[in-house]
């Protein structure tokens, strides 16, 4: 990418024009100022829109909002959400519920929100324990991924297991028993729904509930391990562990982890298994490190985080986009992404493709602090547009006419110092002035250019 850098104050009024933000890019209409304080966690889409969120923080853009808070679709804070004192613990899971309510769990167990933050009082927590995952049922039950399950709760005469089914009232299911789990002592690490209710579990282990399954299974809607899928043995993988999971719409499932091979096929952590757990040998997108998060779009295309540098040879900081065949997708730009430490622990993809992101530390180099919204597709953004001429703020932009670049501010040119976006900007001609909608009332500030596309 080319940056170019000025800082001119001249009388200038602007031409109304579009630029086209690249996939990949940030959503500079998504706005949580500050932000979250610490990494976010878990990420809960709501129909309306909004956006509850979870982690380890205790303010969002400056407001007291312990472990947990709920945006508004343009990323400020809504006030109308007060979650009191907040969990105790960390927040690994929010599951979506009739009116606005919602199911959290963590380190601290599992409660239910009214739609105003207050916890439900009615609401009797069914385990104990911490809350690694939690996935909604198409029937508005609740699959979970737990450590300890209270005791008196049974299913078919035996203590459960690490995985449940909790239904819509906060009871467990008890025509689900996923048995014991992985035996010997094993690690589940994720679960992902099919469409027909079945579950895929990934993880560290060999065998699950006396049944020889190699860290990756399915289980039946009612938790019995499915027979018909036989993944590779653990003998024929080098390398072992399964980091994250998502299974596709035709019954087959992409895995992620901690492995270089599978039936002697080089598969450097990533992979696809057919509906009957054979490696689709035609899938091999290749990376430098497993992803910790994955989500399939409805196109078929693969959302993919984690500590990777590369995928296929290509540069990729912690984000990339893969299509359906394992292909990169050379349209999805992040930048410099998650890099420079950073980390993306919370991944969910809106209903218009738009990708919202949550962690720990900076996205592409800007001040945009543990949480924002990528840029699932190439969307005209218009550029603020100044009608009368005055003194103004901003740059002279020398580049090629129909190229679009990202505007960004920083107020200290320290290696270190992080760039925040304020608009986009197509060149209509080869030298264009921009003028910052908002300058400082006092002190100074720098302008860049990032180009974005060409034509």
């Amino acid at each position: 990418m080319k940056t170019l850098l000025a800082l001119l104050l001249r009388l200038a009024s602007l031409v109304p024009c579009l630029a086209f933000a690249q996939p990949g890019s940030l959503d500079i209409t998504f706005n949580p100022g500050t932000g979250p304080n610490a990494a976010v966690t878990a990420i809960c889409l709501q129909t309306n829109g909004q956006i509850v969120l979870g982690g380890n923080f205790s303010s969002v853009n400056g407001q007291t909002l312990n472990r947990l808070a709920r945006l508004n679709f343009d990323g400020s804070v809504d006030g109308s959400f007060d979650p009191g004192d907040g969990p105790s613990d960390n927040v690994y899971g929010i599951v979506p519920q009739t009116n606005g309510s919602v199911l959290i769990g963590g380190s601290f167990g599992l409660t239910r929100l009214r739609a105003d933050g207050s916890v439900d009082v009615g609401f009797v927590p069914p385990l104990t324990g911490s809350v690694q995952q939690m996935m909604p049922g198409s029937d508005g039950s609740i699959v979970v991924l737990a450590s300890i399950f209270t005791e008196n709760l049974k299913a078919n005469g035996a203590n459960l297991g690490p995985i449940a089914r909790i239904n819509a009232q906060g009871t467990v299911d008890p025509n689900f028993y996923a048995g014991t789990g992985p035996v010997p002592a094993g690690q589940i690490n994720c679960l992902s729904l099919q469409p027909n209710g079945q579950i895929f579990a990934g993880g560290i282990f060999t065998n699950f509930s006396g049944t020889a399954q190699a860290y990756v299974v399915r289980l039946n809607p009612d938790g019995t391990v499915d027979q018909t899928f036989n993944p590779p043995a653990s003998s024929t993988w080098s390398g072992n562990g399964v980091t994250a999971i998502a299974a596709t719409t035709n019954n087959q499932v992409i895995i992620t982890g901690y492995f270089s091979s599978i039936y002697g096929y080089t598969r450097h952590h990533f992979a696809r298994l057919n509906a009957d757990g054979s490696l689709d040998t035609t899938f091999n997108p290749g990376a430098d490190a497993p992803a910790t998060l994955m989500s399939i779009e409805p196109n078929g295309q693969i959302i993919v985080s984690g500590g990777f540098t590369q995928i296929h040879g290509t540069t990729f900081n912690g984000l990339a986009r893969l299509n359906p065949d394992g292909s990169v997708d050379p349209s999805f730009n992040p930048g410099t992404g998650a890099g420079n430490g950073g980390e993306i622990t919370a991944l969910a993809v809106q209903p218009d493709g738009n990708i919202i992101i949550g962690g720990l530390g900076v996205y592409d180099g800007t001040n945009i602090h543990n949480l924002a919204r990528i840029n699932g597709g190439t969307v005209a953004v218009p550029t603020p547009v100044l009608l009368n001429p005055g003194l103004f703020m901003g740059m002279t932009l020398s580049g090629i006419v129909s190229n679009s670049y990202r505007i960004e501010t920083t107020a200290n040119l320290n290696l270190n110092s992080p760039w925040t976006p304020i608009a986009t900007l197509t060149l209509t001609n080869s030298q264009q002035f921009f003028a910052d909608p908002s300058p400082p009332t006092a002190g100074h500030l720098f302008y860049r250019a990032v180009q974005l596309s060409q034509p």
